[in-house]
This record gives C-alpha cells, structure tokens and sequence, in this order.
C-alpha cells in the first residue's frame, strides 16, 4: 500500500520534463528496451550456495513466467511486491518481474531481521512476498508472511509461481506514480520507507550509468541488491549500455580476488572498507591493479588517507554524496583536479540544486528526489512546499 506522497511544484515538474530529465517512460518500458537491445549479454553470480549462469534472455524468460503467474494470482500495476533475496538471479526475476506488471517494488536487504520485516511489510501491505529458505542467519518464517496472499519461497516453491508461457509486453503504469519503496535504516526509529517514482528511478539510472567509467570492464556488484545502489548497479543500470552482470551473494574479499584473476572481472568501488579489505588481504598482489582502475567512493566516510593511498597505486578515485532519497546529489568527474577527486565529494550534479540553510543544513531538490515516505508525517517534516528536501 503506498500512501498520498508530496506535491511537487508545478514549475519542477515542468522543467524537469523540458530537459528531458523526465519521461513518460515506465520501469517496465526501460527492462523491456534494456532486455531487447542485449539478450545475450551475460549474467552470472559467483554463489557458493546458489550458483548460476546464463543471459538477459535467460533471466527475461524467468521474470516474464513469474510476471504471468502473479498476473493469473491478481497482481497488476500498483500492488506491492517486496522480495528479501541475496544477490541471486531470482532476485532479479523479481524485479523485473514486477517492473513488467507495474506493480510497486520494495527491495529488503538481506540482513534484515524478523523485527525490520514486520515492519516493512505491515508499512506495505503487499500482495507478494518472495524470500529465500534459508540464506546465512536469514531463514524462511511462515508466522511473519502469513498475511500476505502470496507467498513464494526460493529454493522450495518458488517455481510453483511461474507460468507455463511468459507474459508479453508490459503493463501501463503512471510514470509519475510510485514504482519502488527503498527501506532504509535510521538509528533512532523504524525502518523509513521512501518512495520512487518511474521518473526519479529512471533519472538516477541514467545518472548514474553516465557516471561510470566506460572501459571499467566486466564489473562485480557486491553490495546487496537489497539496498537501492546495489539495486541500480545491478538490475538498472546495466540495461542501458548491455553490460554483464556480476553478483556475489557475500564480501568475500578472497573470492574477489580470485575472480580477477581467473575471470577477468574487475572491481570499481563502494564505501572505503570494500576497497581497502582487498588491498589489505594477504592474497593481493600487484597483478590486481589492472582490475581496479577505477575507484568510486561513497556511502559511508570517505578518508583522504585512504583516497592517497589508492592514488598512490594508480587507481583513479571518484566520490560521491547521496542518500536514498536523493540518491545523486554531488559527485566528482572523472577528469576533474586530483586533489578535487581525492579530497571532496564533488559538485552538484545535473539537475541538482543546493543550499545552505542558515543554520548550515543542506538543502537540496534534483529530477531524482523521492516522492517522500510511507510515513505521511515524516514526509511533512522534511520536504517544504518550494520541493526542497531538508536532509538534517
């Protein structure tokens, strides 16, 4: 269920779709173009306990049989759909699953606990939930889902949910309607909810694909495809240049590295630790180096001591600022001045406009700014009637 979210001036609303920054495009318009224009594009996760190999194509017949079968069970534009997975194919079959449908997604990392979920899904209200038997810590409880009117579980019944033939096409959806919920953990509160339209979803892919490295080769997505990068990095933003994809269900520095050498893969960034714990293992060597030409930096504090370091081993930094609800706010070109790439966080991005309030709090408001929360309330307390929000 997804609530009455904010109202955006009619002048941003406007401008944004003058630049073209927003279309009429849907989430299940860019997976079907994105899937037509590179089938056979490889997608492979690197899984001890789940692994798998094959094409777009392949993954496509997978999402649209599950699109058809939640069709035949009810589910259509709208209805919520919130999955709990690691970084495993099915994962993405759900996504672009409901993509196709034009229903509401709602991603679940996949260390979330019992509390987080009931929550999320009493914040939701879905009509599907799809978690995995048993993943680590994380394990299938019937007792928390049991309101949902259906259910399916990877590793035992989720085959049972696909249809015999796929689905065609794509559902209508609005694009300025909501098409993903990204729950994201504050230290004092629940779980906040915030919500993406088709049009900020797909700014920010095109935003971010635009950001990365052209010749950054075949690259592994680590993060959780449970959090709204890891999500971009790995379902979105590939499906606009056709590049592989490359999932790994835990941060096994180890298997990295592995994977640099025996597969050709490479690594572009993440918080500082991810970069780090690699340069740090006992298995690195200075044969990785080709495999890490590129680092980009963000979610978490990003040290200079750590940025010179990479420097010093030829690894061309870039950083970052954003949250998930404003997901690219500033960020540092690739030809931009060392010590600019090194030292900040860059400048507004396109579309992004900035301010300071007077008691030094940031401002901003950007085509890819979320349409709110779930929680009404909160919605009121931090975006104003100008469409600033009041990041804190």
């Amino acid at each position: 269920m997804v609530g009455p979210t904010r109202t955006i001036p009619e002048e941003l609303a406007e401008r944004y779709a003058s630049e073209g920054w927003w279309t009429r495009e849907t989430l299940g318009d860019l997976v079907t173009a994105g899937l037509a224009a590179a089938p056979d594009t490889g997608f492979h996760v690197h899984s001890a306990v789940r692994p798998w190999s094959g094409t777009f194509a392949d993954v496509e017949q997978v999402a649209r049989r599950l699109a058809a079968g939640l069709a035949e069970r009810g589910v259509g534009p709208g209805d919520v759909v919130v999955f709990q997975l690691p970084n495993w194919m099915e994962a993405a079959a759900v996504f672009w699953a409901s993509a196709l449908l034009g229903a509401v997604v709602v991603p679940v990392v996949h260390f979330y606990g019992r509390k987080e979920l009931t929550h999320i899904l009493a914040t939701t209200q879905p009509k599907v939930f799809i978690g995995p038997e048993r993943f680590g810590r994380l394990v299938h409880q019937p007792d928390v889902v049991a309101g949902v009117p259906v259910v399916g579980v990877v590793g035992r019944d989720f085959d049972d949910l696909l249809a015999a033939e796929p689905m065609a096409g794509t559902l209508a959806a609005d694009p300025a309607g909501a098409a993903l919920i990204a729950f994201t953990s504050g230290t004092t509160r629940d779980a906040k909810g915030v919500v993406h339209s088709h049009q900020t979803l797909g700014f920010e892919t095109r935003q971010l694909g635009r950001r990365y490295p052209a010749d950054r080769g075949d690259w592994i997505t680590a993060a959780p495809v449970g959090h709204f990068i890891g999500m971009l990095s790995a379902f979105l933003v590939p499906l606009m240049d056709g590049s592989p994809v490359n999932l790994l269900d835990v941060w096994d520095p180890a298997r990295i590295l592995q994977l640099m050498t025996e597969r050709g893969l490479t690594f572009g960034g993440g918080a500082a630790y991810h970069v780090t714990s690699l340069l740090d293992h006992a298995d690195w060597r200075p044969e990785h180096l080709p495999a890490m030409k590129y680092a980009g930096l963000g979610g978490a504090a990003v040290p200079v001591s750590v940025t010179r370091r990479l420097a010093g081993l030829g690894i061309t930094v870039h950083r970052s600022y954003g949250s998930t609800e404003h997901p690219s706010i500033t960020g540092s070109a690739l030809t931009a001045p060392e010590d600019k790439r090194l030292c900040t966080d860059g400048a507004p991005l396109t579309g992004v406009e900035l301010r300071l309030a007077d008691d030094g709090e940031i401002l901003t408001r950007g085509p890819e700014l979320c349409l709110g929360y779930t929680d009404a309330d909160l919605t009121a307390s931090v975006f104003d009637a100008d469409g600033w929000y009041h990041t804190g």
